[in-house]
């Protein structure tokens, strides 16, 4: 419905990622519905792609849109656009709650509510000012909170106090450790 709404009527829907062999079947039969619909030209499937290739395509999009019906824990694909700046729509499930919060560069639908994910992408294909706020805020808070550099820091911190707790917890001489009868609450008892 959104291809057909004027002034919708240019929408283009392009698709990338791995196509597992078991959904091929339904890719094809998705792609005659478009076809049968008169929309088959103004969907691409571009399948798998490297990094060059996916930088490329996430600079074409004006929004990515997720409709996984499952919740993805990761949401690696949309830290990925919103680094690139572009917003997105996603289900309210998984991590993508947590990162469209944290970053404020999309939109969210209950899931597998096909009217309210029309409507979002609707809402936001028909408000280039709303998705330029939207891409830059996900920009920005992704290579703020999310890149390279700071998650290295964070990890080498966690590494660090690990270490300072270890070596403030090793007994100082082998055997001087409380055993059950002279543990540190007097009880005996190991917990």
């Amino acid at each position: 419905s959104i291809a057909q709404t004027s002034p919708l009527g240019g929408a283009r829907l392009r698709v990338a990622g791995y196509l597992a062999r078991d959904q091929i079947a339904y890719a094809s039969r998705l792609r005659r519905l478009l076809t049968s619909a008169g929309l088959g030209r103004r969907v691409e499937l571009v399948g798998t792609v490297d990094r060059p290739q996916k930088l490329a395509f996430l600079r074409d999009l004006d929004l990515l849109v997720l409709p996984s019906i499952y919740p993805d824990p990761k949401a690696m694909s949309l830290l990925e656009a919103l680094a690139s700046g572009v917003p997105v729509v996603a289900p309210a499930h998984g991590a993508f709650p947590e990162l469209i919060e944290a970053t404020g560069g999309g939109v969210l639908f209950e899931p597998q509510d096909v009217p309210g994910l029309a409507e979002a992408m609707r809402g936001l294909l028909l408000d280039p000012g709303r998705r330029r706020e939207l891409g830059s805020a996900g920009r920005q808070a992704v290579h703020e909170r999310f890149g390279a550099d700071r998650m290295a820091r964070e990890t080498l911190e966690v590494y660090r106090c690990l270490a300072a707790a270890g070596a403030e917890a090793a007994p100082a001489e082998p055997g001087s450790r409380p055993g059950p009868e002279q543990h540190e609450d007097g009880s005996g008892e190991v917990f």
